[in-house]
């Protein structure tokens, strides 16, 4: 965004500007309807063991 100058949020919607990297199309096409997925990536069970591991991370016993 920032080699398009300075511009309010409002003139980015529904400019196309945006794909998402990392996420699989299937996360992409249900809850980012009309942004391109070049390549896929993490689906919803990937993220779902992420945030265990992380949230196990952050609590466990010391």
């Amino acid at each position: 965004m920032s080699k398009m100058g300075i511009s309010v949020l409002s003139s980015y919607r529904g400019g196309g500007n945006f794909e998402t990297v990392g996420l699989s199309r299937t996360i992409v096409s249900e809850f980012f309807p009309g942004i391109t997925s070049k390549i896929s990536g993490i689906g919803i069970s990937g993220i779902e063991k992420k945030i265990r591991e992380i949230h196990e991370q952050a609590f466990k016993e010391k």
